[in-house]
């Protein structure tokens, strides 16, 4: 490796970090968007369309996970904690891997929106992945990271609200559905989407971190 090598790696470089976390920021939403798509319609030949477009943002967002990586790799200085970097971005990484196994799996088990919780397990989603992109935002200037700490206290009512919905709508499940084959698969998005939720709250958890670390 030679001497000018080494010594880039002691130049600080925050913005390639602030880059990629508001690229991923942007790619969760857009995620979130295509699940309301497919939320948004009953008929399977328009939703199988829409598996080509799911798929490329997964793997765009795996890409920019790994780009994170490589740049811990390529700076030795970094705006806030290493570990905290590559565990932030490795939980937004799941924010959007199981966000897009949500709509995956409504598209090829043919689950069916009206009548369900579905639709409001994913406005809870949509709330607290905005609250994360506005969290993101706020990195790049400590002066705001009391709007972090807000995002962060309210992507926790999010989950909790998540949380006592999941509750309330499999019972309504197993009391209203009388196919047991659309009762395990509705079960499954539900689970699912509380999944994603939790990774949200997870995301909080290391946004509390940097903060912390910070200050």
């Amino acid at each position: 490796m030679s001497v000018a090598k080494i010594l880039s790696k002691f130049q600080p470089n925050k913005k390639i970090f602030f880059t990629l976390f508001d690229e991923m920021a942007v790619n969760l939403k857009e995620v979130n968007l295509l699940l309301k798509q497919v939320l948004s319609s009953n008929d399977s030949v328009h939703r199988m369309t829409l598996l080509p477009v799911l798929n490329s943002l997964k793997e765009k967002n795996d890409v920019l996970a790994q780009q994170v990586v490589l740049a811990l790799h390529d700076n030795f200085i970094t705006p806030f904690d290493r570990l905290d970097i590559h565990e932030f971005s490795k939980t937004l990484c799941y924010i959007s891997d199981s966000t897009c196994a949500v709509a995956n799996r409504i598209i090829l088990m043919n689950v069916q929106v009206p009548g369900t919780a579905i639709d409001q397990f994913v406005d809870l989603l949509e709330k607290g992945i905005h609250e994360l992109s506005k969290a993101i935002g706020g990195l790049k200037n400590s002066n705001d990271f009391y709007r972090i700490s807000e995002s962060c206290f309210l992507i926790n009512q999010y989950e909790s609200k998540a949380s006592d919905l999941l509750e309330y709508a499999l019972m309504a499940l197993y009391e209203e559905q009388k196919n047991p084959i659309e009762v395990i698969k509705i079960k499954i998005i539900y689970d699912l989407l509380m999944q994603v939720l939790d990774y949200c709250q997870d995301a909080t958890c290391v946004l509390e971190s940097i903060i912390v670390k910070s200050v």
